[in-house]
This record gives structure tokens, C-alpha cells and sequence, in this order.
């Protein structure tokens, strides 16, 4: 009994000698900790929940699981999908695979770095050093929020003499110019001498069912295709029965034929420049660029001789509309923006964004074919280019109109019901923009947004939506597209929302690790549309989408030194080291944003996964 009472001193000088460390948040920030639980500093910073002892913080034990408990990302729909089909992901996943990596990371790393970032993120204006093209982008652009992280990267991560707007693909850096003619301007152009630059009937056959399959389907900007092919073929029947240059109607002037037939003609080359570039990367045959670019400056003599500034017509803004979407594939978004504002005026002139004439005749119709098949086409195109500018977008939308309301109320869902409803969403959001910034949008908007994405994910997991059971692969393409475009936008809008200081800590980290999970998704559905259809190499806006969440994912695991994608940018960093060659068929005459793009991937996956990936100053 004696030495047990001896012994008992030492035990309690061990005790008090091994006194419990400060909670974690007050050791990282070296300050006070009174050691309790919580502690009274991490109650006055308002998030005594994040304290914590132990090696993993609790905090984080809840954060593994957020993805269930939230209530703006978690999964609102269990419609049965076959085991066969490559099911709706949706973003309602904590990282990717079931991978949980949110133990290594600290919840005040993370928000000194979004802090960082709004305080910092703000419109830039650069002059690209190979085009001396000046380009725009506002603060709320990934462009931007990029910018903002390169003081927490190496010198080197750009490679140089690109610019942050390169690396995004937002500046013209390829040879396109639909507004130089081919010819004399000091001769009269005529018919025979444009129609010259048709290829043989069977390569324009080719070159329009390449268009019809791959382009149309994503971008239908001609509603009445069975008349577009009757006109085609009633050419080409002409193209070959003239066969003498010393024809009559070969040597007609282009200047005294109808207005209607020379929109006829600029839409015909149009398309055929569409369906060549579909044909260009499908047969990865770098020599059809320069055909593309032809055709694209035959359509626009057309569309000059034809007067389409003075007398627009359906037809002269369905050409301007496939012409500023080859262009913008080409690298060129720039100028598809100036186009797309041209054709949005000639539109509203044109009375084409009013409504449509639904069967119901309902005054308070909610049906969803009720948008003239033009004005969806520019607003389509809007949408997409709005969102990766950051900029107000230049269609108008009807505040009565409830899509969401709509979808519900369908017995039935398309893809098209569902993609169109997510780009007016992302129009909605865009117009913010002229009225806010996203260091000041309330947080209840910012919610409502979230709110919205998820009911559309779950309209498209639902019964009634094509989306959710494809049986053919068209439909597997379109879940695919749509599965890409929804998750990048709402892992957008929770990137802001982890921006925003007006949330609370708590949901800034959640909301963070949600805009990772998103992200992840947006390079799975990328890589298997890669696998299946030559639309993941040519679409800019395809591109753009996986490139900014890659790029985005991979700064924010080199800065944080951590594990946010589970596996996925390893895998990338696996695939991109196999690849033979960075440059593509945009990358003529400079090196393209696709390739500048591209070379950054590479070396922020160096920084982060260094021995699957070749050295980042090769190549």
C-alpha cells in the first residue's frame, strides 16, 4: 500500500507534464487556446464545431460525409438506372470513387485562400502578346479566379508568352477571318466563281452527314432540316450538270441573283464548313482546317453580296449563328461574340424573341416548346459564352416564365427540355452580373441557384426523362453532355459560394469541397464522351468546361497539397503522358489556347503527381 501511494505522484507529474496541446485551428494560427471544448477562442471566430483535439479534426469527420447531409447538394432522386447504362452522375458525392481525402487539409487553409480570392479577383483587360487581340474577362470568370492563385504556385506555371486569357481560351489565336473576301474586291464576284470552291457532290454528302450527326444534334440551329436537304440536292444536281465553265449560269453574277437564293447559298457553305470540321477531327486530318476556313469566307461573300446588315432573314442568322459556332470551335470565341450580339439584333428585329404560339393557347401556358427555334439557338450560344466571359448576356428572358414549373408540369423530358432549361439558368445567372459581384450576391440567391441545379438533376434522374436509361448512343451522348455542362455550373456557383465571405465558415468549406466533387465529375463525364464522339475534341465549349475544372482541381491540390479528386487527375496525369503530340489542327498559324491550355494541365500535374508525368519544359 505504501509504494502504490508513492507512486501515485509520479503518475500525476507525468500527467501534468504531458499536458493536451492547443486545439488544432488555435496551434495552426499560433494563438491562445484555453483547452477547452470548444475552446473560447474558436467560439468567438463563430466555429466552435471545428474545434477539435485529436489527430483528425472533428470537423472533418463531418465533412467526409457532408455530401449526404447537406441539404442543397444532396441526392434528391433514386430513380432506378440500368446496370448496363452509364447512369446521371450527379454531384451529390463526397470526391470521386468514394474517395474521402478532406482529413489533410485544414478548414483556415482553405478559407485564407478563398479570402484570397475575393479579395483579389477583379476584371481584367490583356492584350494577347501573338494577335494583339484585347480581351475581357470579369471577375467572376474561372480565368480570373485563376489569376488570383498563380502567388500560390511556382514561376513557372505558365508557359510563356502565354496569358492567363490564353490558358482559358478566350482569345483569338487561329487564322479564321470570315470577314476577308477571297477575292478581287475590285471585280465583280460571280456565282460560278464561288460555287468553284464546292467539292464533288459526294464529299458535300460527306461533309453534311458528318454535320447532321455530330454538330446539328448539340446545336440545332436549322429547324426545317428535310427543306435544307431538298435545296442541297437540287444544287448539287445543278453542280454537276455544269460541267463547262463557258455555262450560262456559271458565269452569272452573284449580284443579280435573289437575295433569298444567296442565303440560301451562305447557309449551304455554312454548313458544309461545319460538317468539314466535325469531318477534321473525327478523321484527325489536320489538312481539312484550311477547307473549313474556305468554306466559312465563301458563306460570309454570300452573305455580304446578299445585304444580311441592311435585310436580314431566317436564313442569313441561321448562317451567322453555324458560322460563329465553327468559329468559336476554331479558337476564335472572340469573335463568335460579336457575331452572336449581330444575330441577336437581327433576331429581336425580326420579332423572333417573342414566344411561340403554344396548341393549349393558354394565356398562362407553361408547355416548353415556346421559344422560336432561332432565338434558342442564340441563346444557347449566349449562355455558354456569357458564363466563360463573365460577361451580361445580350438575350432577354421573360421573367414569367417558370422552366423549372414547366418540366415538372411534362409528361415527358427530352434532352433538349432539360439542356435548354439549364442554359436559360445560366443566363439568369449571368444577368446578375450587371446589377452585382460575387463578393456581394446574397446568400439566399446564391442558394436558390443551387436549388434550381438540383431539381434540374433530379427532373433528369427522374421516370419521364430520356436522360436517365439511354438505350442508343445518341442518348448516351446526350447524358454525357448534360451530365458535363450541369456539373460544371453548379460546381460554379458553389465555387462562389465558397468565395463569398457573406457565408458562414462552415458552409464555405462545404461548399468548397462540393465545387471539387463537381469538378471531378465534369473530367469523368469528359473522358468517356472522349471514348465515344468526335464532338469532346471539337466542341470549344465541351473543351472549355473540362479544361477549366482540370486546371482549377489541379491548382487548388498543388496549393493545398492534398487529395481532392480522388484519383481522377492521377488518372489524367496517366493519360496525358501517353499522349503523342499537344498540337492540334487549331494550332495554326500561333499556338493555340487549346495547346497553351493543355501544356499548364501538364505542368501543374508535374507539381502534383511528378512520376507518372513527363518533364513540364518538354515538348
Amino acid at each position: 500500500m505504501a509504494s502504490a501511494t508513492k507512486k501515485a505522484p509520479r503518475a500525476e507529474r507525468r500527467r501534468r507534464n504531458r499536458r493536451p496541446k492547443a486545439c488544432r485551428l488555435c496551434r495552426t494560427r499560433k494563438v491562445r487556446c484555453d483547452y477547452q471544448q470548444p475552446c473560447g477562442t474558436c467560439v468567438l471566430r463563430d466555429h466552435p464545431q471545428l474545434c477539435g483535439y485529436d489527430g483528425i479534426s472533428i470537423a472533418f469527420q463531418e465533412l467526409s460525409h457532408f455530401a449526404v447531409k447537406s441539404p442543397t447538394i444532396q441526392s434528391t432522386s433514386k430513380a432506378p438506372c440500368s446496370s448496363q447504362s452509364p447512369c446521371l452522375e450527379t454531384p451529390r458525392q463526397d470526391g470521386v470513387d468514394g474517395a474521402t481525402s478532406r482529413s489533410g487539409t485544414l478548414p483556415n487553409e482553405v478559407l485564407d485562400i478563398l479570402d484570397h480570392v475575393a479579395t483579389n479577383a477583379t476584371a481584367s483587360r490583356e492584350t494577347d502578346a501573338d494577335t494583339g487581340q484585347v480581351t475581357f474577362v470579369g471577375r467572376r470568370a474561372h480565368a480570373t479566379l485563376f489569376r488570383t492563385l498563380l502567388e500560390y504556385l511556382p514561376k513557372k506555371t505558365l508557359p510563356l508568352p502565354n496569358s492567363v486569357e490564353a490558358i482559358f481560351g478566350v482569345t483569338n489565336r487561329t487564322i479564321s477571318q470570315p470577314f476577308v473576301s477571297l477575292w478581287n474586291t475590285t471585280a465583280r464576284v460571280t456565282i460560278g466563281d464561288i460555287m468553284r470552291s464546292l467539292p464533288s457532290a459526294e464529299t458535300c454528302l460527306r461533309y453534311y452527314s458528318s454535320y447532321q450527326q455530330v454538330s446539328h444534334p448539340f446545336f440545332p440551329v436549322i429547324h426545317d432540316l428535310g427543306a435544307f436537304e431538298r435545296n442541297l440536292c437540287a444544287v448539287l444536281e445543278r453542280l454537276v450538270a455544269q460541267t463547262e465553265e463557258s455555262s450560262s449560269s456559271s458565269t452569272q453574277l452573284a449580284g443579280d441573283l435573289p437575295r433569298a437564293e444567296l442565303a440560301g447559298y451562305a447557309l449551304l457553305f455554312a454548313v458544309l464548313a461545319s460538317g468539314c470540321q466535325c469531318c477534321l477531327v473525327a478523321e484527325d486530318d489536320n489538312q481539312l482546317a484550311l477547307s473549313s476556313r474556305v468554306f466559312v469566307a465563301c458563306s460570309f461573300e454570300c452573305l455580304s453580296i446578299a445585304n444580311m446588315f441592311v435585310s436580314p432573314s431566317p436564313s442569313t442568322i441561321q448562317a451567322n449563328l453555324i458560322l460563329a459556332s465553327v468559329i468559336c470551335n476554331d479558337g476564335n470565341p472572340g469573335v463568335t461574340m460579336s457575331m452572336l450580339g449581330m444575330a441577336a439584333q437581327q433576331a429581336q428585329g425580326l420579332g423572333m424573341h417573342t414566344r411561340c404560339e403554344c396548341l393549349c393557347s393558354s394565356p398562362t401556358c407553361e408547355c416548353l416548346e415556346t421559344v422560336q427555334p432561332i432565338w434558342r439557338a442564340i441563346m444557347i450560344l449566349d449562355s455558354r459564352l456569357s458564363l466563360t466571359y463573365d460577361r451580361v448576356p445580350v438575350t432577354t428572358l421573360s421573367e414569367s416564365y417558370d422552366h423549372i414549373q414547366s418540366l415538372n408540369c411534362a409528361s415527358r423530358l427530352e434532352f433538349w427540355n432539360c439542356s435548354f432549361s439549364l442554359h436559360r439558368l445560366q443566363l439568369q445567372w449571368q444577368s446578375l452580373g450587371s446589377k452585382t459581384t460575387h463578393t456581394s450576391i446574397p446568400v439566399k440567391i446564391i442558394e436558390s441557384y443551387l436549388k434550381h441545379t438540383d431539381q434540374l438533376g433530379r427532373f433528369a434522374l427522374s421516370d419521364k426523362s430520356a436522360l436517365c436509361n439511354p438505350s442508343s448512343v445518341q442518348a448516351t451522348l446526350e447524358q454525357l453532355l448534360f451530365t458535363l455542362h450541369l456539373n460544371f455550373f453548379e460546381g460554379t456557383l458553389h465555387l462562389h459560394a465558397a468565395i463569398s465571405p457573406l457565408h458562414s465558415t462552415t458552409k464555405r468549406v462545404r461548399h468548397f469541397h462540393a465545387a471539387t466533387s463537381n469538378f471531378c465529375l465534369v473530367i469523368k463525364s469528359y473522358l468517356k464522351l472522349w471514348r465515344l464522339s468526335p464532338i469532346a475534341k471539337l466542341s470549344w465549349d465541351v473543351i472549355r468546361a473540362f479544361k477549366s475544372s482540370a486546371i482549377m482541381l489541379a491548382a487548388f491540390e498543388v496549393i493545398l497539397r492534398d487529395n481532392l479528386s480522388g484519383g481522377v487527375l492521377k488518372q489524367l496525369a496517366k493519360l496525358m503522358e501517353n499522349g503523342e503530340s499537344l498540337r492540334t489542327w487549331r494550332d495554326d498559324p500561333v499556338p493555340s489556347s487549346c495547346q497553351a491550355g493543355v501544356e499548364t494541365l501538364r505542368r501543374l500535374l508535374a507539381l502534383r503527381y511528378p512520376s507518372p508525368v513527363a518533364d513540364p519544359d518538354d515538348g
